[in-house]
């Protein structure tokens, strides 16, 4: 079995994000068998994580988010 890429394009790592304001999160991936993924974020190089949305289409390669 090979294992799932996923490369997140959009925002790029260091990126400013300003609450209330939309931001379009971006992925592309090659072989996955996974329909849905799960987007988090960290703010202390992955001690912690903050779930954005728990299940969103794998498929779409997008993700609308407003902090």
């Amino acid at each position: 079995m090979s294992t799932p890429n996923i490369t997140v394009t959009s925002p790029s790592t260091g990126s400013t994000v300003y609450w209330s304001n939309a931001t379009s999160i971006t992925w592309s991936s090659s072989y996955t068998s996974a329909s849905f993924v799960k987007i988090e974020y960290s703010l202390n190089n992955g001690v912690s994580w903050t779930t954005i949305v728990n299940s969103t289409s794998m498929s779409t390669g997008s993700y609308s988010w407003t902090p």
